[in-house]
């Protein structure tokens, strides 16, 4: 996951999970979005012209299920985020 060196100095220092921490603290966040391979250069395209950050993290397969690979290990994400539009 891209992130800031402070994040990880910071969970070391405090003896959290660094992935808690990336995925579900804080009022800070990224957004996250899917879009098919087909759509992906041109907005890639756009994101450059309008100066945005744009980073690719992963891929959407057939199962259930949200992973990130971590040293080429697959970890599940748990759901421990906020559920927007259902409070």
């Amino acid at each position: 996951m891209p992130s800031e060196n402070d994040v990880f100095e910071f969970a070391s220092s405090s003896r959290l999970n660094v992935d808690d921490l990336i995925l579900n603290g804080g009022e800070e966040y990224e957004i996250v979005a899917t879009t098919s391979k087909a759509n992906l250069p041109k907005i890639k395209k756009d994101a450059k012209k309008h100066r945005i950050n744009l980073y690719e993290i992963g891929y959407v397969t057939k199962g259930r299920g949200i992973f990130y690979k971590r040293n080429g290990k697959l970890v599940r994400i748990k759901d421990k985020g906020w559920q927007h539009l259902q409070h």
